[in-house]
């Protein structure tokens, strides 16, 4: 009578232990995956971060080769205008 009352109660207090052990590893699994979420949306703010400056940077590196380009015109057409001395 006394070995299934103990091992009833082995049972409950093991079964009771488990219980306890996987709600401590529910919530510390939860909080790691708060953790996560939380730097993966910062690594996700830093790539748009990123994106927007390197759009910007095309862009200006963009305008810069146009003026160039606008400025080498400009003076090609000047010295087609200027008569060069000596050929004259």
């Amino acid at each position: 009578a006394i070995e299934p009352r103990w091992k009833s109660r082995v049972e409950r207090a093991c079964q009771a232990r488990a219980q306890e052990t996987c709600e401590a590893m529910k919530r510390e699994y939860e909080t790691k995956i708060q953790q996560l979420n939380k730097q993966l949306e910062s690594y996700r703010v830093q790539m748009t971060t990123i994106e927007h400056q390197r759009t910007e940077y095309e862009e200006n590196m963009k305008k810069a080769f146009m003026r160039g380009v606008c400025a080498l015109n400009l003076e090609a057409m000047g010295m087609f205008r200027e008569p060069v001395s000596g050929m004259v």
